[in-house]
């Protein structure tokens, strides 16, 4: 998808890499943060896991570059159907 998305000029490679990347390949790690075992391969809810991952940012006071960033993809996956 994000290929997709950044083929058509909706996203910027940043925000490729953002929605790429993909932790639960570090199993361990991924295991002590959220507490149980990745499924990389599983269905997710990305627009979720994004808006979690934005509601994290706001609370902890992080960089707003990075809340901007985040913000912006969770507009996309919200806006998915309209992205030509």
């Amino acid at each position: 998808m994000s290929g997709e998305l950044l083929e058509s000029g909706s996203i910027t490679f940043d925000e490729h890499s953002l929605i790429s990347f993909q932790p639960e390949f570090n199993a361990d790690q991924f295991q002590q943060i959220y507490g149980h075992p990745p499924y990389p391969d599983g269905p997710r809810d990305f627009l979720y896991e994004w808006e979690s991952k934005l509601s994290a940012q706001r609370q902890a006071g992080s960089n707003p570059a990075i809340i901007e960033k985040t913000e912006h993809i969770v507009y996309l996956l919200h806006n998915l159907n309209t992205l030509n």
